[in-house]
């Protein structure tokens, strides 16, 4: 009688004294609604009303990775609980009993978010008419100890390079395991360029593995960004609108580049090489897993000797700190980042940029206090405010 946000079949109940007149109770429901479920109204599952919202609203509104993400957390934390009540019968003390509980397993993150999916589709239950109000309006979100990416320090940022362009030397070298022996492992170097990209101007990962050498102007420096790569190598389009945005490649990210594309023309006369035009690929010219990107990262880290708690996203928060330490405005830094607004940067960077601040005034107060030492500055007169 329909189904789940998944897919999955909605079974609807019959009953009777005898099978063959639940039979003829189905085949008459069938025959009121050929198209599948009814119109939605408040005695409607929850379920059942959160699989056409999918569709209607978020599927045509939102990007695929958007979508994908919605559906499998409720198909994970709505379906087969609150998912089996009406919507006539959601209440806030149920809708707060079912976050706490989420969150009573140790993911705070997962609940916020369930939560602010079903308090987004139930207002569109109100809009549309459905509900009078929305029942999840003053539900409160669990406090929970949230995970900031850590941002490299020019020093470790350095040694990682370092080790990804294998011109460090390893007192220690990286061994893995190969069958019953330990070997070492070599790091290549060919993603030395992705990682600096990441470092300097600070991409997601899904643009640098979707950037393609049409998008680049190694005169210039230019770097236009249109497009991402999914956790699935599929094409996609941006994260937002802000995403779609032209960066510069300094003179360090250039000449990289440059060695980069002159390696990679060598390998084009490879057998079975790939024409993609991909900047970042495989060594067959096809694009970059991330899982295999997270593996290698993980290797460098190793290799530089710096702490598994790294993370790919954080070598990008990494770049936007220190643009910031080299004295870049915070609005120059927003939209170098793509990110949605300024006061996004402003609140993910807030620790890098309250000591700009405190440096700025710094530097001013320290001249003035050598005009002071030095006698030149002038006192106020006699008489006078003084201000």
């Amino acid at each position: 009688m329909g189904e789940t946000p998944s897919g999955k079949a909605i079974l609807k109940d019959f009953y009777g004294p005898t099978k063959a007149e639940v039979t003829a109770k189905a085949d008459a429901y069938r025959a009121a609604h050929p198209e599948g479920p009814p119109s939605v109204d408040a005695t409607q599952l929850l379920l059942e009303f959160l699989a056409i919202w999918l569709n209607l609203v978020v599927k045509k509104h939102n990007a695929e990775s958007t979508y994908e993400s919605y559906l499998a957390t409720i198909d994970l934390y709505i379906v087969d609980s609150i998912g089996q009540r009406p919507l006539c019968d959601l209440t806030p003390l149920i809708i707060q009993s079912w976050v706490n509980a989420i969150a009573a397993t140790g993911k705070g993150r997962t609940a916020e978010l369930a939560l602010a999916i079903l308090h987004t589709a139930l207002n569109d239950a109100v809009a549309w008419e459905i509900l009078k109000r929305n029942p999840a309006a003053h539900v409160s979100a669990p406090t929970f100890e949230r995970k900031k990416a850590q941002a490299m320090t020019l020093a470790q940022a350095q040694a990682f390079m370092a080790a990804a362009g294998g011109r460090q030397d390893l007192r220690k070298p990286i061994m893995r395991k190969n069958g019953k022996k330990m070997t070492p492992i070599a790091i290549n170097p060919r993603l030395e360029p992705l990682y600096l990209l990441y470092a300097i101007i600070g991409f997601r990962r899904g643009e640098l593995l979707a950037l393609r050498w049409s998008d680049i102007n190694l005169e210039t420096g230019e770097i236009t960004i249109t497009k991402s790569l999914d956790k699935h190598r599929r094409e996609k389009g941006p994260k937002t609108e802000s995403s779609i945005r032209t960066v510069y490649a300094d003179e360090t990210a250039r000449e990289a580049l440059k060695a980069h594309r002159e390696r990679m023309q060598a390998e084009h006369h490879q057998e079975g090489w790939k024409h993609d035009g991909l900047v970042f690929c495989t060594e067959e010219g096809t694009s970059i897993s991330p899982r295999n990107l997270l593996r290698h990262f993980k290797t460098v880290l190793a290799a530089a000797g710096l702490p598994s708690t790294f993370t790919l996203h954080g070598l990008r928060h990494s770049a936007g700190s220190l643009m910031l330490a080299e004295g870049a405005k915070l609005t120059d830094v927003s939209k170098t980042l793509g990110h949605s607004s300024v006061a996004i940067t402003g609140k993910v960077y807030a620790h890098g940029y309250e000591e700009g601040k405190r440096a700025a005034v710094a530097g001013v107060g320290r001249k003035f206090r050598r005009t002071t030492d030095s006698g030149e500055g002038d006192a106020p007169r006699k008489g006078g405010d003084g201000v």
